[in-house]
C-alpha cells in the first residue's frame, strides 16, 4: 500500500467490479463487518458473498480500538461500493447490530437495495403508533420459530416502515 506505483483504481478496482458484473445475474449478497486490525486500528470491510465465501470488494482502515465505528464510516465505505454494483443488480446488504443506523439505512433504501441486520432486543419500534421492544416480540416466539411485524416504524425517530423479525433458531437458548 505504501508502493507510489500501486493505485487501488488501477490494480484492484477493476477486478472488483469485474466480479461483481459477473456475480450480479444473480442477487448481490454483500457483507459488512468492523475488525480490528492491530497497531490501534480497525478495519471497516464490505465482501461479496459468493459459495459460502466472503470476498473483499472495499475497505477503510481508521484508527480506533475494538467496538462500533460511526455510521458515517459506514456510509462512507458504502458510497465507495455502489459506483461498482451494475445498475439493474438486486442487492441483500447484511450486518450485524453495529450497522442498524437509520441515516445508513435511509441510503440503503435510496438505492433501493435491500437489507438486514441485527438490532439491540431493547430498540424501541412502533406498531400503528404503538411502542414495544424487539424483546417483547421474543416472549411471542417459540424455538424454531420466527414473528414478524411489517410496518413497524424503528426508534424514537420513527424511521421506517421497516419489517421487524424475531427469529428462534431451534439450537439457540433465546431469541434473535
Amino acid at each position: 500500500m505504501k508502493n507510489e506505483k500501486f493505485d487501488l483504481e488501477t490494480y484492484f478496482l477493476p477486478f472488483a467490479k469485474a466480479l461483481l458484473s459477473c456475480l450480479s445475474r444473480e442477487t448481490l449478497v454483500l457483507a459488512i463487518d468492523g475488525s480490528t486490525v492491530g497497531r490501534g486500528c480497525m478495519a471497516l470491510v464490505v465482501s461479496v458473498v459468493y459459495k459460502q465465501r466472503a470476498l473483499p470488494i472495499a475497505w477503510l482502515v481508521v484508527k480506533g480500538k475494538k467496538g462500533h465505528l460511526p455510521e458515517a464510516e459506514h456510509i462512507k465505505i458504502l458510497q465507495q461500493v455502489h459506483p461498482l454494483i451494475p445498475k439493474d443488480a438486486k442487492v441483500v446488504l447484511v450486518g450485524d447490530g453495529e450497522f442498524d443506523g437509520i441515516n445508513l439505512q435511509a441510503v440503503i433504501k435510496n438505492w433501493k437495495w435491500h437489507y438486514a441486520c441485527r438490532t439491540a432486543s431493547n430498540i424501541t419500534l412502533y406498531w400503528e403508533d404503538e411502542p414495544f421492544v424487539f424483546q417483547d416480540m421474543g416472549d411471542h416466539t417459540a424455538p424454531g420459530e420466527i414473528f414478524n411485524a411489517p410496518g413497524c416504524k424503528f426508534t424514537q425517530k420513527k424511521y421506517g416502515p421497516v419489517l421487524a423479525l424475531c427469529w428462534w433458531r431451534r439450537d439457540c437458548k433465546e431469541p434473535i
